[in-house]
This record gives C-alpha cells, sequence and structure tokens, in this order.
C-alpha cells in the first residue's frame, strides 16, 4: 500500500501493483481507502498500546512525589519538635530560679520569650508550608483506589469497574481520557488486588480452571463449556460468579478422554454412561 494524493483531494491508501497494471491496461484501479480512516485507527491503537506504560509512570509519579513530601514533612516535624523542646527548658529553668536573684530571673525570661518566638515563627512557616505542600496529594486518588477496591471485591469485571468510575466522575491517574479495561487491570494489580483467577486456595481437590482441564484433555475449552452446559461434567461458579471451576479426578478424566475423541452428537444417545458425570461424595 502506498500513500496517494489525488489531486486536490484527501490522501488516501491504494495498491501499488494493482494501481500500475490498471494505469497500464486503462482499467479502474483496485479500491481504496482513506488514509485518515487508517491513521486515527492506528494512533487509537498505539496510544492503547502505551497506555499500560503511561499509567505505571503516572503512578510512579504519584509515589515519588508522596515519598519526597513525607521527607519534607518529617524535617519539619523535626524542627517543631526541636524549638517547642528549647521554648519548654527555656520556661523550665525560669520557673525554677529563685525570686529574690532578680538579674538571673530577667535573662532567663528573655531566653525564654525568644524561644518562644522561635516557636511560633516556625509553626507560621510551616502552616504557610502546608498551603503550597499539603502532607498528601488530593484525596481524589486515595478515593479512587477506595472505590476500585470496593469495586473489585463486589466481583465487577474490568470495563465494568471503568464504566463505573467514568459515571461518577473520576479521573485516572495521569489526568486525561477515560478509564479503560486496560487501565483498571493495571491499577487493579498495582494494587495488589489478586483476582480470583490467582487465588491459590480457591480450587479443591481434584478442581481445575476450564482452561487447565482443556489443556489437560488437549481440547478448546469451547468444548469444556459445552460439557457443562449440558451437565455432562461436575462445575461450580467461583464466589463471584465470574468464572466457572470444573471437577474431575482420576477415574472421570479418563471418562472425559473417551468423550472427548466423539465427534458426531447422536453418541449421547447411545452411550449414556459417556454423559454421567459420577457420583461425588458428600462434601
Amino acid at each position: 500500500m502506498n500513500t496517494r494524493y489525488p489531486g486536490d483531494k484527501k490522501p488516501c491508501y491504494q495498491c501499488n501493483e494493482y494501481y500500475t497494471e490498471a494505469v497500464a491496461e486503462l482499467r479502474e484501479p483496485c479500491g481504496r481507502i482513506a488514509a485518515a480512516t487508517i491513521d486515527d485507527l492506528v494512533a487509537r491503537e498505539v496510544l492503547r498500546a502505551m497506555e499500560p506504560a503511561a499509567l505505571e509512570l503516572s503512578l510512579q509519579a504519584i509515589e515519588n512525589v508522596e515519598r519526597d513530601r513525607k521527607r519534607l514533612h518529617d524535617q519539619w516535624h523535626q524542627r517543631l519538635e526541636r524549638v517547642q523542646q528549647e521554648a519548654t527548658r527555656a520556661e523550665r529553668q525560669y520557673q525554677l530560679t529563685e525570686p529574690e536573684n532578680r538579674l538571673v530571673a530577667r535573662t532567663l525570661e528573655a531566653r525564654w520569650e525568644k524561644a518562644l518566638k522561635r516557636q511560633r515563627e516556625a509553626e507560621e512557616e510551616y502552616n504557610r508550608f502546608l498551603t503550597q505542600q499539603p502532607a498528601t496529594l488530593s484525596v481524589d486518588y486515595r478515593k479512587m483506589t477506595e472505590r476500585i477496591r470496593d469495586l473489585h471485591a463486589e466481583g465487577l469485571h474490568h470495563f465494568q469497574i471503568a464504566d463505573t468510575l467514568n459515571l461518577e466522575g473520576f479521573v485516572p491517574p495521569r489526568r486525561r481520557g477515560k478509564f479503560t479495561k486496560g487501565c483498571i487491570g493495571n491499577l487493579i494489580r498495582r494494587l495488589g488486588l489478586a483476582g480470583e483467577l490467582f487465588q491459590e486456595n480457591i480450587l479443591k481437590q481434584n478442581e481445575w480452571w476450564i482452561s487447565d482441564l482443556a489443556k489437560e484433555r488437549g481440547v478448546i475449552a469451547v468444548k469444556i463449556h459445552y460439557w457443562v452446559k449440558h451437565g455432562w461434567i461436575h462445575h461450580r461458579r467461583t464466589p463471584s460468579g465470574k468464572h466457572l471451576i470444573v471437577w474431575a479426578d482420576q477415574e472421570e478424566l479418563q471418562r472425559l478422554r473417551t468423550l472427548a475423541d466423539k465427534k458426531s452428537s447422536w453418541f449421547a444417545a447411545k452411550h449414556p454412561e459417556l454423559v454421567m458425570p459420577k457420583k461425588r461424595r458428600a462434601r
């Protein structure tokens, strides 16, 4: 495909080989497509591919800023604590002075007043610092992460969480665009919210994820779903209801191996033993 600029029209993409042959044979060249259509699609795909990296950088920047602010505020707290201790010590020294020792008392009183002044100035300076550098970033980010945790706990899919956040007016960490399925997936991993597929204790003895059983039996996952739909294999849903878990011990695996070899749809009537899962012990 080459880019062509036909007269004063908008640029387009056209097959160069067919165009050359068409001109030579004086016939209509093959179809063309407007460049804007392809360019917009490519731009969207590039931005979508870059989205995880952009989100990672945004989150990393937030963490760096939070860490720097914490360091500055720790330094301020140490400074405030130091001037407060100096004022307390000056006051204690003044209070312990004998009343008749007026010269020493006046000296200690002046020292106490200076310590109080330094403490007051430090507190005022810290308050000005707070107006410019809050201890943490905007509460919007914390509200967003808390909302994501709540929606994830409800068992919503990533695209449902994205739609909900967009409807509720939340803004992604990079402060532009909208939440997408990929964006939510990265945020959830960043927040350490493991999905049910990654929880080690969710599968019981002889239980399988459908994809794992399909790989074990050498069939496509759709076939396992077909067995589930027709009740040919024991199954249950995860607590969120989003995923299916199937059960098969060694004896069932042998039955499923034979079942997987059957290609026709009529075998169920002739071989009911192949489509009848074994009884499980009471759990």
